[in-house]
C-alpha cells in the first residue's frame, strides 16, 4: 500500500507538458532551475521578445526542481 502511495505521489510530481499549438515557429528554451518560479521563466521570455511572446510548453519536475518553457516571439 505505502508502495502504491509513493509511485502516486511521484507521478503527480512528474513533468507536464503541453504541446506547441503552432509548430512552424520558432521555439526558444529557457530554464529556471532551483526554487525559482515560472515567473523566472516569463522574464528570461520577455527580455528576449520585447513585443510579447507565446508559450508553447512548459515542463516541471518538483523533485529536481526543474522548469523548463519553451516559447515564441510574437511578430
Amino acid at each position: 500500500m505505502k508502495k502504491l502511495l509513493l509511485i502516486a505521489i511521484l507521478a503527480s510530481l512528474s513533468a507536464c507538458t503541453t504541446p506547441n499549438s503552432k509548430p512552424n515557429r520558432e521555439w526558444i528554451s529557457v530554464n529556471c532551475n532551483g526554487f525559482a518560479s515560472w515567473d523566472k521563466c516569463n522574464e528570461k521570455a520577455k527580455a528576449y521578445c520585447p513585443n510579447g511572446f507565446e508559450i508553447g510548453s512548459k515542463e516541471e519536475s518538483l523533485i529536481e526542481q526543474k522548469r523548463i518553457m519553451q516559447f515564441s516571439c510574437k511578430p
